[in-house]
């Protein structure tokens, strides 16, 4: 697997609300870890669910885009426990 190159760190939120833009909060789904992202651009919230996968570094596969803003990276989960 080739390694991210600088990606775009997405920071942990705890809060049983919507992640704020830039955040990201813990989802789980039929008994699946997965998140809630809202996108460093512009605040839209979406689950990464059926689209990505998270390895154990919180790397994020694809990399992540934004059919509302166009924000696209490569984006790492910060806090995130396999």
């Amino acid at each position: 697997m080739v390694p991210l190159l600088d990606p775009f760190d997405i920071e942990r939120v705890e809060s049983p609300e919507w992640p704020a833009s830039g955040q990201w909060r813990l989802l789980l789904r039929n008994g699946t870890k997965t998140a809630l992202v809202a996108c460093p651009g512009c605040g839209l919230v979406g689950s990464i669910a059926d689209t990505h996968t998270v390895d154990a570094s919180g790397a994020v596969r694809p990399s992540l885009w934004c059919s509302e803003c166009g924000f696209h990276e490569w984006v790492r989960l910060v806090g995130w426990e396999p």
